[in-house]
């Protein structure tokens, strides 16, 4: 490991910032990407899957390296481009300056504690929240290992909180009640 001695503590902090800035930066230009990256999807899946059961087959044959979920996601960002535009709008930010899960946030439908925004129903809620989870997999199964080491705590705690969503839930849903505590002592003992 370098101790990068040769240089003074500001210096050091200023290649720190520069270097995260540029992070940053590419971050943000991530979804103007995957947004360009959907449009042209939305064209290939028109031509090569005309049929409705044809698309995640063809798709893994024409682009190997795009998971279906990832493929999806960056069409949905195309889709709905409009309404994320809007969305930005009315919380004063620039749509340049989004990260693809700033806007995936933007997009999804917000929920209140007792409604799920499915009705409150308990199969819907479970729904929702398992949606959510298969998210989370979905985007951590298409990180690199170095986007894993660097967010494994943010995916740790977006996790946490989707199970303390349905722990708050259980006596809505008794039929979770065990596989929620299953699933907590499972991530205890990780911890």
């Amino acid at each position: 490991m370098t101790d990068f001695g040769d240089l003074s503590t500001t210096e050091l902090a200023k290649q720190i910032n520069d270097e995260y800035s540029v992070i940053l930066e590419a971050e943000r230009t991530n979804l103007q990407k995957a947004m360009a990256i959907g449009e042209k999807l939305i064209a290939l899946r028109r031509r090569i899957a005309p049929e409705h059961g044809d698309w995640q087959a063809k798709l893994k044959l024409y682009c190997p390296q795009i998971s279906y979920e990832t493929a999806t996601r960056y069409i949905r960002l195309s889709d709905k481009r409009e309404e994320l535009d809007k969305a930005a709008t009315a919380k004063s930010v620039a749509t340049t300056d989004l990260t693809i899960e700033e806007a995936r946030k933007l997009l999804s439908k917000p929920t209140t504690k007792g409604n799920s925004g499915s009705g409150g129903k308990p199969n819907n809620i479970v729904k929702d929240l398992k949606k959510q989870i298969d998210g989370f997999i979905a985007e951590w199964s298409n990180l690199n290992e170095w986007q894993k080491n660097f967010f494994v705590k943010t995916y740790q705690d977006e996790i946490v909180k989707v199970l303390e969503e349905i722990k708050s839930r259980a006596g809505v849903v008794p039929a979770l009640q065990a596989p929620i505590a299953a699933s907590n002592a499972g991530i205890e003992r990780r911890a």
